[in-house]
C-alpha cells in the first residue's frame, strides 16, 4: 500500500480518524502544534482510517494560536478548556457525508483495536488477537491490514510508542518505567523501537519536548 502524503499548513485543521497510521516529518523550521484527542458516538464512531484537511480563515488561525498560549500558560480557565469542543464540532460537520456512508470498519478488527488500546502494557501477540476474532493468524493479519493500513504488529508497536511519547512528555517516570507501562520487555527493546519510529532515543525526545513545552515569552 502506497502511503498518502499530506502537506500541512497553518490554514487548515487536520482531522485524523481513529486507528489511522500516521507519520509526521518536519522539513524546515519549528512549529507550534495543538493536538486534541476525542471520542465520539455514532454516526461518527468507527470509520475507516482517513485524514481530512479542513480549511480555516486567518482569523481562526490566530484564535488557535491564542488558545495554545492560554493552554500552555495554564491561565485559560474554563473558556480555554471548553473552546476545543467548538473546533471538534466544526471539524466533524465539515466531513463530506459520502465519507461516512458504507465505510465502517469490520467489527472484528474494531474489537482487536479496542483490545490493543486496553491492553497495551500486556504481552499481546498476533495469534492471540486472531483467536479473539475467531480467525487464523494469516486471515486476521490480511483483514487487519485491509482496514487499518498496517500489520497488527506494526500497529501495536506504533501505539505503544505513541503512548510512551505522551508519558515521556507529560510525566516524570523514568525511561525504564515508561517502557514497562507501554509493554516493552526492557529499555533496550523500547529504545530500539522508539528510535526507529520517532527518529531519536526516548531521553532525547523528552529533552526536546521539555524545550517546546516552555511557556511563550511575554511580548
Amino acid at each position: 500500500m502506497c502511503p498518502e502524503r499530506t502537506d500541512l499548513s497553518p490554514d487548515a485543521l487536520v482531522l485524523v480518524a481513529p486507528h489511522t497510521p500516521i507519520h509526521t516529518r518536519l522539513e524546515r523550521g519549528g512549529v507550534i502544534h495543538l493536538y486534541v484527542h476525542f471520542v465520539v458516538a455514532p454516526p461518527f464512531h468507527n470509520p475507516v482510517p482517513k485524514v481530512w484537511q479542513i480549511p480555516i480563515a486567518p482569523p481562526d488561525t490566530e484564535r488557535l494560536r491564542c488558545l495554545w498560549e492560554k493552554l500552555m500558560s495554564g491561565q485559560g480557565g474554563r473558556t480555554a478548556a471548553v473552546e476545543p469542543l467548538e473546533w471538534i464540532g466544526r471539524s466533524l460537520a465539515a466531513i463530506p457525508e459520502a465519507d461516512w456512508e458504507g465505510k465502517m470498519m469490520d467489527a472484528r478488527v474494531h474489537a482487536a483495536l479496542r483490545r490493543i488500546e486496553e491492553e497495551l502494557a500486556t504481552p499481546l501477540s498476533v495469534p492471540g488477537l486472531a483467536r479473539g476474532c475467531n480467525l487464523s493468524s494469516s486471515a486476521f493479519a490480511r483483514l487487519f491490514r485491509t482496514h487499518v493500513g498496517e500489520s497488527p504488529h506494526q500497529h501495536l508497536m506504533r501505539r505503544r510508542v505513541e503512548q510512551a511519547a505522551r508519558l515521556l512528555a507529560r510525566s516524570t517516570l523514568t525511561v525504564e518505567a515508561v517502557a514497562e507501562q507501554c509493554g516493552f520487555s526492557d529499555r533496550f527493546h523500547f529504545t530500539h523501537v522508539f528510535r526507529k519510529l520517532r527518529g531519536m532515543a526516548p531521553a532525547e525526545f523528552r529533552r526536546q519536548q521539555a524545550k517546546w513545552r516552555q511557556p511563550p515569552a511575554d511580548q
